[in-house]
């Protein structure tokens, strides 16, 4: 019995540390969808973490190139992958965002004038 009740301890911990990010049981509530990938693009968008959270991998333990988050201001943790034809540059970068219900945002990632960094633009795109 002692060891359900830690085990509920560190779950709720885990759960209430990354509470912007929405669980697998909240999929049908409210929430905001990050995209950065778009077809014929010259760059593909990363979300590496949101809220400074753990970092997220999809199912091929990549980092996925959609995210969804509860509505309101996030800080989005990103690496942009850009695609040039003697290869490809994975830099990262830093954007935040006051994300609505039900919108999807479209990510686009621009190389700084440095090459050293990814600066994120976002357009909304559509409503689910």
């Amino acid at each position: 019995m002692k060891s359900i009740f830690v085990r509920f301890i560190i779950l709720t911990a885990i759960i209430s540390c990354n509470s912007d990010i929405v669980l697998a049981s909240d999929q049908n509530k409210v929430f905001a969808t990050l995209v950065g990938i778009m077809k014929n693009s010259q760059n593909t968008v990363r979300v590496r973490t949101i809220d400074k959270g753990e970092i997220l991998f999809d199912q091929d333990y990549n980092l996925p190139t959609e995210a969804k988050v509860k509505p309101g201001e996030h800080e989005v943790s990103v690496m942009c992958e850009f695609f040039y034809e003697s290869g490809s540059k994975l830099v990262p970068g830093i954007f935040q965002i006051e994300a609505r219900k039900n919108i999807t945002y479209q990510l686009v990632g621009k190389l700084s004038d440095d090459g050293m960094s990814c600066e994120v633009i976002y357009d909304e795109v559509s409503t689910h």
